[in-house]
């Protein structure tokens, strides 16, 4: 019989305690083999699914924030002086630039954000 598994996973021994009977009794009664699989497959997902999948997730959400910050205090500056970032009328570069959580934390870029995010098309 082939588990997959990791032979001392509690999972994987649900799952052989369900297929296997020990004189035509389960060895763990009430529990069959569906949940045991279930809890199989929860085990790979926690173990060996996650911990990958979160590196990837913090590498491609979240990092690329980190620099945002940097950026947005040059922005914050800049617009401490000018209503926009081209002069004080608006203009296409200030198209440019999507607004953000981060623009939230600044309040001149959050004032701008929110002037030309207003604007009609």
């Amino acid at each position: 019989m082939k588990v997959h598994g990791i032979h001392k996973s509690t999972a994987t021994q649900r799952v052989l305690g369900c297929l296997c009977k020990k004189d035509r009794k389960p060895l763990l009664p009430g529990f069959n083999k569906t949940m045991a699989v279930l809890e199989l497959w929860k085990k790979v997902e926690a173990h060996q699914f996650n911990p990958p999948s979160t590196k990837l997730v913090f590498e491609l959400r979240y990092k690329p924030h980190f620099g945002m910050t940097i950026f947005l205090d040059v922005y914050e500056a800049h617009l401490a002086e000018s209503k926009y970032l081209a002069c004080d009328h608006f203009t296409l570069v200030d198209l440019h630039y999507l607004p953000n959580k981060l623009f939230d934390s600044k309040p001149y870029v959050s004032t701008w954000v929110a002037d030309i995010t207003s604007r009609l098309a």
